[in-house]
């Protein structure tokens, strides 16, 4: 009897280990357990609209405050690292980083708000934002055309972490205030997750290169204070900043080992 239960348990889980990926994997002649670890690379070009940035109201006539500023944003670069770990052939665990640049490209309306001088136009500026973020993802690849060459697969992939967003922007300047000009230089970190997909293709036993496109949120960040170049003007407010949205449209190579 017990030898009965024994072959039974064994039939069973051969049985359902003929329906999991990894037995997909093997009779593809892709091995699932070997080179199950493998690093990846991301570059290309990152866009991101308008940033928002929060009102801040003037605290006394020494001060200076904001409002409905928008941060115009131009094109930059983005790189990202993946360490990856395959559970099976086609889902995978990754550990991300990366750094992402775009040039600050003016602002798009707002004022500088003054209890001495009343709201005037904010204007100037010049530098740029970026970005490090730390995500963890978990990826789904699904193969296209015949499973035994593997050549082709689609991937969409997800992850949340924190992201360290930075400002370096100088000579902003107040319009019916000449001689002014003020500076935001500062980083926070903040909550982030992003979504993506990705096309590739195998170009040796153990690399792929692909295409991929992803969208990274972030839920806001906080510059610190601004400084003014008459030591006069005091900040009394943070500069922060409403949620920020950055697409990437990136080549990859990944390899296993």
């Amino acid at each position: 009897m017990l030898r009965g239960n024994r072959q039974a348990a064994f039939t069973i889980v051969t049985t359902v280990l003929a329906t999991t990926p990894l037995a997909w994997a093997q009779e593809s002649g892709t091995a699932a357990l070997g080179n199950d670890m493998y690093f990846g690379m991301d570059l290309g070009v990152s866009v991101m609209p308008s940033i928002s940035i929060k009102d801040v109201a003037p605290r006394d006539l020494s001060s200076f405050g904001i409002s409905g500023v928008e941060a115009d944003v131009g094109a930059g670069v983005g790189w990202n690292i993946d360490l990856g770990f395959r559970l099976s052939e086609s889902f995978a665990l990754e550990l991300e980083s990366g750094y992402y640049q775009n040039s600050f490209g003016g602002f798009d309306g707002g004022e500088f708000t003054s209890l001495a001088f009343g709201s005037t136009p904010i204007a100037g500026g010049e530098g740029d934002f970026s970005q490090i973020p730390v995500f963890i993802n978990a990826r789904w690849e699904i193969p296209l055309g015949q499973a035994d060459t593997n050549a082709w697969r689609l991937g969409v992939f997800g992850g949340v972490g924190v992201v360290n967003v930075s400002a370096e922007i100088e000579e902003i300047t107040a319009v019916d205030v000449p001689g002014v000009t003020a500076t935001v230089d500062g980083s926070s970190w903040s909550f982030g997750a992003q979504a993506g997909v990705e096309l590739s293709w195998r170009i040796a036993d153990s690399a792929r290169f692909g295409v991929s496109y992803r969208l990274m949120y972030v839920e806001g960040a906080d510059f610190g204070r601004a400084t003014y170049s008459d030591p006069g003007l005091v900040s009394y407010a943070n500069i922060e900043t409403d949620e920020i949205f950055t697409s990437a449209v990136q080549a990859s190579l990944s390899i296993a080992f």
